[in-house]
């Protein structure tokens, strides 16, 4: 099965994002990076009062992919996560924190096995399964 055809199902990764210039750029970049390029990305800004927005902004001129919704007050994570859940256009949701720097196989991987197994209806991503020796015995 090859996962890099665009005639695979579209996944929507979802962050949402506080004051994360230090290191959003990085995070939604590797996002992008996947080696799964069936993406649309939807960032909810919530509210930042540093330069985050901004960085966003360049990123989504760079990239298609990329939604921002702007709340502009800070709204809480849950109730961003939620926003951000309204604009999703695809069966298919990841998420991920602005602070994580994702494994290039990340979607990849959890679309073989979503894909390959339809009682799977939720699979968690964690830390241990970016080594590759890990990924390797999925």
């Amino acid at each position: 099965m090859n996962l890099i055809s665009n005639k695979l199902p579209l996944v929507s990764v979802l962050i949402c994002v506080y004051n994360t210039e230090k290191y959003i750029e990085e995070a939604i970049r590797a996002v992008l990076n996947q080696t799964y390029s069936n993406l649309e990305v939807i960032i909810v800004n919530d509210g930042s009062t540093d330069s985050t927005l901004d960085i966003l902004t360049n990123l989504a001129l760079q990239d298609s992919r990329i939604k921002i919704i702007n709340n502009k007050n800070n709204k809480g994570f849950i109730n961003s996560l939620n926003i951000g859940i309204q604009h999703i256009n695809s069966e298919y949701v990841a998420r991920t924190d602005a602070d994580d720097v994702t494994d290039q196989y990340w979607i990849e991987k959890i679309m073989k096995q979503l894909l390959s197994n339809k009682d799977i209806i939720a699979m968690l991503f964690a830390d241990g399964m970016t080594n590759p020796k890990a990924l390797a015995e999925l």
